[in-house]
């Protein structure tokens, strides 16, 4: 486990695909379509595929997500981490894992929080940082009484 980690000091767009795909998920034939292309937002993005997730949200919510993801902005992050270096671009990152994140979206009742996390690996090889995607990391968490934060959802997809 390292000491440090290393990640980008401005903040990600979201990708609005986590909280909406541009087809009829209702109907059973464009969900096995789509669950049939594995380079579809469908099956390694879209969160609401994941019935127990779903059910935790109504279609306004959902709407409501979709429609502040496409209004966030990439943002400098203040360098007041612990844990965390920040690099300012990806020709200054060593070779190794570095991360990238996005802002976080709450839930119009501030129940929900959600996460996304971009790994990246760079290597002798690795020109672009296109071509340094490694993983993504989708976080829940859910503000329970007494408790605070606590994360109910983890959903992790290797790009390789």
């Amino acid at each position: 486990m390292p000491t440090v980690f290393y990640v980008m000091n401005k903040t990600d767009t979201w990708n609005t695909c986590r909280f909406h795909i541009d087809q009829d998920l209702s109907s059973e034939a464009v969900r096995k379509e789509l669950e049939g292309d594995e380079h579809s937002p469908y099956t390694y993005c879209y969160i609401f595929k994941d019935t127990a997730v779903n059910k935790l949200f109504n279609d306004s919510e959902r709407q409501q997500l979709y429609l502040f993801s496409k209004s966030i902005k990439p943002r400098l992050l203040v360098d007041t981490f612990k844990v965390f270096k920040l690099i300012k671009s990806y020709e200054k990152a060593k070779n190794g894992f570095f991360f990238s994140v996005t802002d976080p979206i709450f839930t119009t009742d501030n129940e929900f929080a959600f996460l996304d996390i971009t790994t990246f690996k760079k290597d002798k090889d690795t020109k672009e940082l296109r071509f340094a995607y490694f993983g993504h990391t989708f976080l829940i968490y859910q503000n329970l009484k007494g408790k605070g934060w606590t994360r109910i959802k983890k959903i992790d997809y290797l790009v390789l």
